[in-house]
């Protein structure tokens, strides 16, 4: 089924969109449910623990073609059956996103091309923005800064302006989710 719907959403940038908004949004919120007691983000926490886990598919895989055939066919569907898995959660939840109308065209954005002074001039007008506010954030010695708000205070902040924007974007999904922490964030900027 998830292929067919991944295929259907290669073809048409309408039922992809269609299906962002409606099937997949459903599917979000669900998992959002079902994760939401998780201090921590579940699919990056499977991506972390890639190394071992494949380790132990492997370890698990020699062991099971040691014992039979019947033991090692098991094997092998029961990791196909997770990969298929693993694969349906993506398309049917997040993957179709990525199929559907370009952000710049749902927010009536001109596409053009930008010209270095351009982004300077941008650039310096956000350090504009910013400068002011540098006062009020607090940093350690090492340089990191220190969040003002208790987890709890910075979800109700993002829920509150998230609702705003999902009643000013109707493409956007209103949902009240957690604040989760990214290990991986400042390994991956």
């Amino acid at each position: 089924v998830a292929a067919i719907i991944h295929i259907s959403c290669l073809i048409s940038e309408t039922f992809a969109d269609f299906y962002n908004q409606n099937i997949g949004a459903a599917v979000r919120a669900v998992l959002a449910y079902l994760t939401g007691w998780i201090p921590f983000s579940f699919a990056e926490t499977v991506f972390i623990c890639l190394p071992v886990i494949l380790i132990a598919l492997i370890t698990v895989s020699i062991r099971s073609y040691k014992k039979s055939e019947v033991a090692s066919i098991r094997c092998i569907v029961a990791l196909f059956s997770v990969l298929t898995f693993m694969y349906s959660i993506f398309v049917l939840g997040y993957g179709m996103g990525y199929h559907g109308t370009s952000l710049a065209s749902k927010l009536e954005l001109e596409e053009k091309s930008v010209t270095a002074e351009e982004l300077r001039d941008t650039a310096e007008m956000l350090m504009d923005e910013i400068d002011p506010l540098l006062d009020e954030i607090a940093y350690s010695e090492n340089g990191g800064s220190y969040m003002p708000y208790s987890l709890d205070q910075m979800n109700d902040k993002l829920n509150d302006t998230y609702s705003l924007a999902c009643k000013k974007y109707s493409f956007i999904q209103d949902l009240r989710s957690n604040l989760k922490y990214i290990v991986l964030s400042e390994p991956m900027t």
